[in-house]
């Protein structure tokens, strides 16, 4: 893998395979050729790199892997270190859907326990126990996202101040 991704450029996911894996029936379908024309945005090839990297990894949250060489000259180590999330000074909610094929439950509940003890919290959409689904785009163009995640935020909102 090279160390220069500057030059390579930006990706686009593709619409369709973002839809596949993040679609669920409670997407707004009056929102969708807005979405489908300005809803996405570029990514850089290093950030898809360092997810994977990450994926491969066991969820093991680094920083970026430049090859044995590479951490050696940035972090004087042979491996990428840690970020060590209990670091994290503030407050941090994890909201995630109970259908995400983006953010599954165990990653999310293991990211969750890698956070201060004191300063997180976790929340599972729909909260309510019924059988909807609640994918990854719902959070954006989901017809119910106003009673469904906004009373969710205006609490975590209110126990913050």
């Amino acid at each position: 893998m090279t160390e220069n991704f500057g030059t390579i450029g930006v990706y686009r996911f593709e619409v369709g395979w973002m839809f596949r894996i993040a679609f669920t029936p409670i997407i707004n379908p009056r929102i969708m050729p807005i979405f489908t024309a300005q809803g996405y945005a570029p990514i850089s090839v290093k950030t898809i790199a360092h997810y994977g990297q990450i994926i491969n990894n066991k969820g093991n949250f680094t920083q970026y892997d430049y090859g044995m060489l590479g951490n050696l000259k940035r972090y004087h180590s042979q491996e990428p270190p840690k970020y060590n999330l209990e670091d994290i000074p503030v407050n941090v909610t994890l909201i995630y859907g109970n259908k995400d094929k983006l953010a599954y439950k165990t990653d999310v509940e293991d990211l969750y326990s890698n956070l201060h003890p004191n300063r997180r919290s976790i929340i599972e959409i729909p909260r309510n126990g019924t059988s909807e689904s609640w994918a990854h785009l719902d959070f954006v163009i989901g017809v119910n996202i106003k009673t469904v995640m906004y009373p969710e935020i205006d609490d975590v909102l209110d126990k913050m101040k």
